[in-house]
């Protein structure tokens, strides 16, 4: 199997998690991998088909690559739904077959460097760092790549015109109504017994921060708004009583 390393680009939003592109920014990573695969669009528009996976080309020792391409095409035809067509990606050809290969594969960002946001300066909590991602957001981050990469049979090529940009994985109202939730259930927690001193404390500061938290990220993207953690070893610390040794049998 033939791998190529080969760069590729793609549409950033102009905001956090946005749906519009007047900026007209971009990022670029890098694709590792199969140069050659078949893919399966839809007859009717041309729409990649993501569920039908990336099949790469392999060689062997008893087979060209060309021989093994024709042999994949033939087994992957004889599953080939009649409403689908089946399309070979070269990610040496292209940005957009780059990106296609990359992507149905599985974008690896394990060694990308990473993104801090901290609070500006004026900020009550200036310098202190409220989110960590990684730099630049992967294409699957940026884009909603699992619809809308078509391929064009007359011209045999592909385009991403069409493919929308990543929405928000949660709304802003269902991410901060979870935030009311946990304060509501340490203030439930509060009410049901008498705690000791730093229990007491710690309790109090959760719930504190917990209402402190929409100010403190006013203007600030809601799925970058970090939850106050309770120390739940405050609560209930381990016991400190020595195990009981079994006695020795006469």
């Amino acid at each position: 199997m033939a791998e190529i390393t080969k760069q590729y680009t793609y549409k950033l939003p102009d905001t956090y998690f946005g749906n519009t592109w007047e900026q007209q920014k971009t990022a670029s990573a890098m694709y590792t991998g199969p140069k050659e695969g078949y893919v399966f669009v839809k007859k009717e528009t041309g729409e990649l088909i993501f569920d039908e996976s990336f099949h790469p080309i392999f060689s062997s020792a008893s087979m060209s690559e060309e021989e093994c391409a024709a042999h994949l095409e033939e087994s992957l035809g004889t599953r080939c739904d009649p409403s689908e067509q089946l399309v070979k990606v070269d990610a040496a050809r292209s940005n957009e077959e780059t990106a296609i290969a990359a992507v149905m594969q599985g974008v690896d960002i394990s060694d990308w460097p990473n993104k801090e946001y901290a609070f500006p300066e004026g900020h009550p909590n200036a310098g202190e760092v409220y989110h960590v991602d990684p730099d630049p957001l992967p294409i699957t981050d940026s884009l909603d790549v699992y619809q809308g990469i078509t391929y064009d049979f007359e011209t045999e090529t592909w385009s991403f015109e069409n493919v929308p940009f990543q929405p928000p994985y949660c709304t802003e109202e269902r991410h901060m109504a979870m935030l009311e939730g946990q304060k509501r259930i340490a203030v439930e927690l509060k009410a049901s017994r008498t705690w000791d001193a730093d229990a007491e404390a710690e309790l109090d500061r959760f719930i504190a921060e917990c209402d402190a938290a929409p100010t403190k990220f006013a203007g600030i993207h809601w799925l970058m708004v970090k939850f106050p953690t309770l120390d739940e070893t405050i609560l209930f610390p381990p016991s400190e009583e020595p195990a009981v040794e079994e006695e020795e049998a006469e």
